[in-house]
């Protein structure tokens, strides 16, 4: 933990810029403490990774940075200014920007312009200092030519991005950010993170709470919350490394994850040094810098989405179909194949038509979902994808085109189900047991029936009945919300699950366990599930078929082994990879081979190995794949 005080560079006592001294705070009297004795300060310029469990007290840490909560006990400290002091509220307010988990709930403005400009307003700004502010922040966050858009029609990835910007156009000195990347693809993660490093450079404060330890690795200390309490503050890598992880639900920094699955054991936090662990041991290995960028055009003359993949892919890219007989033709009625739970054939998706405000979200989609199977729909920020599930769910009408679910226009009622990115919004009883059981109750369940049901939906989520039952929805963490409308979705028992980005907000453990149980549901009970993730990893691990997006049109769609494995495809529309393809490919392999997972990799691996392992057997462990 570092001290109350530091040394800046001329050798003066600094005060640290947040400062929590036996911080403890519940939200009422006779409630549980949510935060214990937290003491804590974050220095200017430096990077505060702040991990946990649902529930274990980060957002309220974040609210109590700038005084919109209270401390019980204890006290918080900005600059020396404490955040109880209702004579320094402007002053600490002023200091700390805090971007909320959700962002709808810190979006005001009738335009992403305006809302943005808000605080600056507020400010008394001078009006061309503004327009230059709201500008280069646009830009830094990648909403640039987005200023006259209305908030309401961005994707939820742009909603995150326009909240940051907000925060990031005042200027604050200390920096609090609750999650800011669980909505953005990979790329627009990465921008973040450079950005926010700038930031800290310059000076500002940054405490960034994450659920992604690859960010968390790279922060210049770590905060381990439990039960409220600090169980770990230090070195991020003395974390990973040193068994302290072990004790809390955060899971392991991805290249570490997969180096213990592939049995190397010592020394790899990062992909390059897990590249440098296995060339050793591998034939043929060749182990240059991380490959990014478009190798060129392909032998078609193109590199973009729908470039060939080569003679051996079993990727439909952009309506061209290569020879393989595993490939899925162009005409979705193909004989050869299993039923469809989805078909789009030419379907387009054009909100507030003929209107000024109208904007195209699917154009010409020609797609189908697989009866039985587990198919993601993958793509950049504002690619389409929450589009795209919705049409299949049939929440929105086609402007243009055919769809059919279930194999009818309009699906029959309670055979489907979905899950939004913003679970909060489908929660509206007093209970969570009243709000799951309120779709077995319109079919007709009551008494030990409705009971069953309910209890069996929170255990396939991972929720105690007894323990979360009698609890208020909205007075649960995000990550629990969206296991309670999961739940709620569930109990209709449907043919076609479709989850919007189900696994964000989750703690890593409990987002693998429950992805786990949701592909169980499907491949056991012959159901069908449709997700969408940012997650490549995730989606190679769970995922049967893969439905590539890049503005609003369909860039590939394939089995997961055959899409994934294509850096340029995937490259070439704002995604990356899964690890262990970037790993297989830096080693040697070629993309038909399929190699996307942990699995996958180990098997390879030891096709491979130099000498081959003693006896035959593996070095690879029966972890999860990363």
């Amino acid at each position: 933990m570092g001290t109350a005080r530091e040394m800046n560079n001329a050798g003066a006592v600094a005060a640290p810029a947040l400062c929590f001294k036996a911080v403890s705070f519940r939200y009422r009297a006779d409630g549980p403490l949510v935060l214990e004795g937290l003491d804590l300060d974050v220095r200017p310029g430096e990077i505060l990774a702040v991990v946990g469990g649902n529930g274990s007290g980060k957002s309220t840490m974040a609210r109590l940075s700038n005084g919109l909560l209270a401390p019980e006990h204890g006290e918080v400290f900005v600059d020396d200014i404490p955040t109880s002091d209702p004579d320094r509220q402007w002053d600490v307010r002023s200091r700390v920007g805090l971007l909320f988990q959700d962002p709808e709930d810190q979006i005001v403005g009738a335009s992403v312009e305006d809302d943005v400009a808000f605080g600056l307003e507020n400010l008394g700004v001078p009006r061309e200092e503004m327009r230059r502010r709201v500008a280069d922040v646009l830009l830094a966050v990648g909403l640039e030519g987005e200023g006259g858009t209305e908030p309401h029609l961005l994707s939820g990835g742009q909603k995150q991005r326009l909240a940051l910007a907000g925060v990031l156009v005042l200027e604050p000195s200390v920096l609090v950010l609750d999650e800011p990347t669980s909505m953005l693809d990979p790329a627009g993660r990465e921008e973040v993170s450079a950005f926010v490093r700038g930031l800290a450079e310059r000076g500002v404060a940054v405490v960034l709470i994450t659920q992604h330890m690859g960010e968390a690795l790279r922060a210049d200390r770590l905060l381990a919350l439990s039960g409220g309490a600090a169980g770990y503050v230090g070195s991020p890598v003395r974390f990973f490394t040193g068994g302290a992880s072990v004790a809390f639900p955060v899971g392991l920094p991805p290249a570490l994850a997969l180096a213990r699955r592939v049995g190397v054991s010592a020394g790899v936090v990062t992909e390059d040094e897990l590249v440098a662990a296995l060339a050793g041991a591998v034939e043929g290995a060749h182990t240059g810098a991380c490959l990014t960028g478009d190798r060129g055009p392909g032998p078609d003359g193109r590199s973009g989405p729908g470039g060939d993949l080569g003679s051996d892919s079993n990727v439909r890219c952009g309506g061209n179909v290569g020879p393989d007989s595993n490939l899925e033709p162009g005409d979705t009625r193909h004989p050869t194949r299993p039923p469809s739970a989805a078909e789009l054939h030419g379907a387009s998706v054009i909100y507030n038509q003929g209107t000024f405000l109208e904007r195209e979200a699917l154009r010409d989609v020609d797609a189908r979902v697989a009866t039985g199977a587990v198919t993601a729909v993958v793509g950049a920020t504002a690619s389409g994808k929450s589009t795209l599930l919705q049409l299949v769910a049939g929440l929105v009408g086609a402007s243009s085109g055919d769809v059919k679910i279930l194999g009818a226009g309009r699906a029959p009622a309670g055979a489907v189900g979905m899950v939004f990115q913003r679970p909060e919004t489908q929660l509206f009883k007093s209970t969570v047991w009243d709000d799951v059981a309120v779709a077995p109750r319109l079919q007709g369940l009551d008494g030990s029936a409705l009971e069953a049901r309910v209890e069996a939906s929170l255990l396939a989520v991972g929720l105690d009945p007894g323990a979360f039952g009698g609890r208020m929805p909205h007075g649960l963490s995000v990550g629990e919300q969206r296991r309670v409308a999961l739940a709620g979705v569930l109990s209709l028992d449907p043919r076609l699950l479709v989850l919007d980005e189900p696994g964000a907000a989750l703690d890593p453990p409990a987002r693998e366990a429950l992805m786990g149980r949701l592909g169980e549901w499907a491949h056991t009970r012959g159901r069908t599930l449709v997700f969408s993730s940012h997650d490549m990893d995730e989606v190679a691990t769970l995922a049967d078929r893969v439905i590539v997006l890049h503005k609003g049109r369909v860039a590939a769609e394939g089995a997961t082994r055959d899409v994934l494995a294509h850096r340029d495809l995937l490259e070439s529309v704002g995604l990356r990879p899964p690890l262990a393809a970037r790993v297989a490919e830096r080693l040697g392999a070629e993309p038909r081979e399929g190699i996307v997972d942990g699995a996958t990799l180990c098997a390879w691996l030891e096709s491979r190995r130099v000498p081959p392992a003693e006896g035959g057997t593996s070095a690879c462990s029966d972890g999860a794949s990363s």
